[in-house]
């Protein structure tokens, strides 16, 4: 049928936030993963790091804004 009343606004954020969430936590894992991999000295594994919180930051951003509804 066709909804006459608007959705719940804190129903639409959490459906937007679980999207980008899932995201989020499996950047989390690639850190965890990065941390205790033995193959990467310490430049490298710190570029990798780097690469991989910058990527999380990324994530987190596009959920901001869209939340926000930009």
């Amino acid at each position: 049928g066709i909804r006459i009343e608007p959705q719940d606004a804190g129903k639409l954020r959490s459906r937007v936030a679980w999207k980008y969430e899932n995201k989020i936590k499996d950047i989390d894992k690639q850190i965890r993963r990065a941390r205790r991999e033995t193959k990467y000295g310490p430049e490298e594994r710190k570029r990798v790091l780097n690469a991989l919180y910058a990527k999380k930051r990324k994530e987190q951003e596009k959920m901001r804004r869209r939340i926000r509804g930009e």
